[in-house]
């Protein structure tokens, strides 16, 4: 996904400004934020492949591969960041002199708040379109109960055993 996201963040034909392992760790943490705001990434998991010294994360990959419309989700969100990031300590404008020679730049602050409101929208629509062509959606159950008193939650939630047994009395599967 490293091109992918190269054009999404730097433009198609310019200079490469970050490397191909930042590339790789902005794909990362765009694909990690979007499994936080949706509670899911399509059904799939980011796993950490290699560690560095310290047990810090180096290389990632997914459960599955990633479909075009998904990674269009993931590239828009990796744009975001980075543009976020990039602007986030930048001067709209500043004036440099000294006693022979003045320098002045300005950045048009309606072109960035306009850019940032783009990218969102953008992503928005890419996972709005996402949601609608997948018929599983990306909504998830997952019992917390079930997860940490397997007794408990056949009583509260018998639909989730095949063979529960709640009051002596046998449930049949439900699904």
């Amino acid at each position: 996904m490293v091109p992918r996201i190269r054009r999404a963040v730097e433009g198609v034909g310019q200079t490469a400004v970050l490397t191909d392992d930042q590339m790789r760790d902005l794909t990362a943490d765009a694909l990690a934020a979007v499994i936080l705001y949706t509670g899911s990434a399509f059904g799939k998991e980011l796993l950490v492949t290699s560690y560095a010294a310290g047990n810090v994360p180096e290389e990632y990959s997914t459960s599955d591969a990633l479909t075009l419309p998904e990674q269009t989700v993931v590239a828009t969100q990796a744009a975001l960041d980075h543009f976020f990031r990039q602007f986030s300590d930048a001067k709209v404008s500043e004036t440099i002199a000294d006693e022979a020679q003045n320098w002045s730049y300005t950045l048009s602050s309606t072109l960035i708040k306009d850019r940032l409101a783009q990218l969102m929208a953008e992503r928005d629509r890419a996972l709005e379109a996402l949601m609608e062509a997948d018929t599983t959606g990306l909504d998830a159950y997952s019992s917390f109960l079930a997860v940490r008193d397997h007794q408990t939650a056949m009583a509260v939630e018998p639909w989730l055993s095949a063979l529960s047994n709640v009051g002596g009395l046998q449930i049949e599967e439900l699904w």
